[in-house]
């Protein structure tokens, strides 16, 4: 009898640890700077959090669940201190730590990988999206460039396998969209 009331409070607490929070965590730390306020926003949300004099920083945001999103683009946040800026993906059920300075922000935690890879892809994608010079190839090296492309572009979703599921899905259809629509302009032209 003992044996089984241990299987079933073990059955119990995993399943209460499964259940995602209706909130997200941020902190972190921001270093060499005189700021005292981030700001963490999107076009429906704005959230003023205090960094303390010793630059760290940490707040609880309760953000609209995602099924009652219109779409995962709601998920995008601009995060500022100061002059400086960045873009992430975030959610209730989220742990994040960033660390700044000056312009670089750091993202580790629990769902801190969305981020990641958007920053990875902006700046991967500075090298791939020269769009004209695309089209001033001839066939055979366009093909060669925009196989270049999908093959990067595809490789770092496979390295970031653990994306918000709704925010993967769409970055794979926008970029076979973006292929597909490269590839029909540089037939029509």
């Amino acid at each position: 009898m003992k044996k089984i009331s241990l299987v079933l409070a073990s059955i119990v607490l995993f399943s209460c640890n499964n259940e995602k929070k209706d909130y997200l965590t941020i902190s972190g730390t921001v270093v060499n700077s005189t700021e005292k306020t981030l700001t963490i926003e999107n076009q429906t949300y704005n959230k003023k959090i205090s960094i303390d004099k010793d630059g760290h920083f940490k707040d609880t945001l309760h953000l609209k669940n995602v099924e009652k999103l219109a779409s995962y683009e709601e998920n995008f946040y601009g995060i500022t201190v100061g002059q400086n800026r960045t873009f992430s993906y975030v959610q209730n059920g989220f742990d994040l730590e960033i660390n700044i300075e000056g312009d670089d922000f750091t993202f580790a935690g629990d769902g801190s990988q969305n981020t990641n890879y958007i920053k990875e892809k902006l700046e991967i994608g500075s090298k791939y999206m020269n769009i004209p010079e695309y089209f001033s190839l001839e066939k055979d090296a366009f093909n060669a460039k925009l196989l270049e492309a999908k093959t990067t572009f595809d490789n770092l979703l496979v390295k970031y396998n653990n994306l918000d599921p709704a925010f993967a899905k769409a970055e794979k259809e926008n970029n076979a969209q973006l292929y597909s629509t490269l590839t029909d302009n540089y037939a029509e032209q």
